[in-house]
């Protein structure tokens, strides 16, 4: 299926090429020019459209209708396509899609989407019952624009804090529902990135805002439910715009972390979920170049690091360290492997691995320090740790898919290294079957000598000699 889109795609960029050459009933609008020059750095140039930058206004909304318009009346040939391409593109959408079950703070929830509806629903899972927990739908009536950006129980699951946007500009305000009534707390809080972090208090909150004009994440502030939000303490604030801001909890609930980073820079900051109220900690202090992320466990810290390792290294500290030589090497470097993540559970440690383009997932016991791999058949193939959220667990959720095997979520136990599947997407396709295709992987090789990792995907039986070829090739954030 995912072939016959691809090959969608290229048709309509056929037509496209083609059509154009020849339909221009209607005179394109051309944007007026108004001159401004700006100055900045000493620097002095002329912007003929910076009247745009006042997007609300009266001239910049009339000349996008006629933008509009003018495309509408350009693709008039074109509608006879689109339709059939949509039909095709629904026939293949399940418009009942659900997500596969996740645990958080113990409790288990499901994200469903309904036919006929625009948003989708949450539902809390409780043994062989099941309870709508939160709707999107519900909130998003009456409403020209919504989007929900996190949803997040308090500690006790009690409350439970959302971020979301009304108007379309990644702007969200934070609002608070007790779970048990239904009804909405009197605290908003407005121009913020939508993002929640508890205390372990159960009233405290910190949450990250965003400079108005460049929205960049910049600031960390604290919340205590009940007061008023222009009173927000400000806990931490980043004044290196090439640096932006996120905030995080540690899986152990110990540690609430501020994540500052830029593209070849972070550092990382932390403050005790028990004692929100404290100023936060340096964890380590930037460095050019030096990218790291550091995860709490009972006896330490475990820290991903790019120092003197370009596919990273894994280090350990007992305490918060003064500086990198502080720490004792756990994972050493390979030049060969990649560490793409980590996650830090009780008794042990995972590791997110790409090793000749595949990823791989790969478990090292805390205890003796021995390490195994989940293994696969297939040559050619996704995979990635789902949502764990459990530090005490004994068994991981992974994802995993390929040309010819649906999403599935696997339950993996750790101890007896065996693996069950938990959810599999629904293919709306019933005829479809895994055995009727065979994904293999091949090597290219570059003018320079590199070897260029292939998938193939195709139907047994198929004269590859002879058979016609979709090729799709992506290469962009490190793919």
């Amino acid at each position: 299926m995912k072939y016959n889109l691809l090959i969608i795609v290229l048709a309509i960029n056929c037509n496209v090429i083609s059509f154009s050459q020849n339909n221009n009933s209607m005179k394109q609008p051309i944007a007026d020019k108004q001159t401004k020059e700006l100055i900045i750095h000493g620097h002095q140039r002329s912007d003929d459209y910076f009247w745009m930058n006042e997007r609300d206004s009266e001239p910049v909304l009339k000349h996008l209708e006629k933008e509009n318009a003018y495309t509408a009346n350009y693709f008039t040939s074109l509608q006879g396509l689109t339709s059939t391409i949509l039909d095709e593109f629904e026939q293949r959408i399940d418009p009942n899609e659900t997500s596969s079950p996740f645990t958080m703070n113990g409790r288990m929830y499901q994200v469903r989407n309904v036919e006929g509806k625009d948003y989708a629903q949450v539902y809390l899972l409780e043994g062989m019952k099941e309870a709508l927990f939160f709707d999107e739908n519900e909130r998003a009536k009456g409403k020209s624009f919504y989007d929900l950006s996190d949803w997040v129980p308090s500690p006790n699951n009690t409350l439970l804090a959302i971020g979301e946007d009304f108007i379309g500009r990644r702007n969200y305000t934070i609002t608070f529902r007790d779970n048990k009534t239904g009804k909405f707390l009197k605290d908003k809080i407005t121009n913020t990135d939508g993002s929640v972090v508890w205390a372990n208090d159960n009233k405290t909150v910190f949450y990250t805002r965003k400079d108005p004009q460049t929205l960049r994440e910049f600031q960390v502030f604290r919340h205590v439910l009940g007061t008023d939000s222009k009173s927000d303490v400000l806990v931490f604030q980043e004044d290196d715009e090439r640096f932006s801001v996120h905030i995080s909890k540690s899986i152990t609930d110990k540690f609430i972390f501020i994540h500052c980073y830029s593209s070849t820079t972070s550092e990382q900051l932390l403050i005790d979920a028990d004692q929100s109220t404290e100023k936060p900690r340096i964890f380590l202090k930037r460095e050019k170049g030096h990218l790291y992320d550091a995860e709490h466990h009972e006896n330490g810290f475990y820290i991903l690091s790019n120092q003197d390792a370009d596919n990273r290294k894994v280090l350990f500290s007992k305490d918060i360290p003064t500086n990198l030589s502080s720490c004792s090497e756990f994972v050493k470097h390979d030049v060969a492997t990649l560490i793409e993540n980590l996650l830090v559970l009780q008794h042990t440690l995972i590791l997110e691995e790409r090793n000749n383009g595949l990823r791989k997932i790969k478990l090292i016991d805390l205890k003796s320090g021995k390490s195994n791999f989940i293994q696969f058949n297939e040559e050619t193939y996704y995979t990635g740790l789902a949502m764990n959220d459990d530090y005490t667990a004994s068994s991981i959720y992974f994802v995993y898919n390929s040309f010819t095997t649906p999403s599935t979520v696997y339950k993996y136990d750790m101890n007896s290294h065996t693996r069950e599947v938990f959810f599999r997407k629904e293919l709306r396709d019933k005829n479809f079957n895994s055995d009727d295709y065979v994904s293999e992987r091949i090597w290219a090789t570059a003018n320079d000598g590199s070897k260029i990792p292939v998938s193939l995907v195709y139907r047994k039986g198929t004269d590859l000699k002879n058979a016609p070829c979709l090729l799709y090739g992506y290469g962009s954030y490190g793919y």
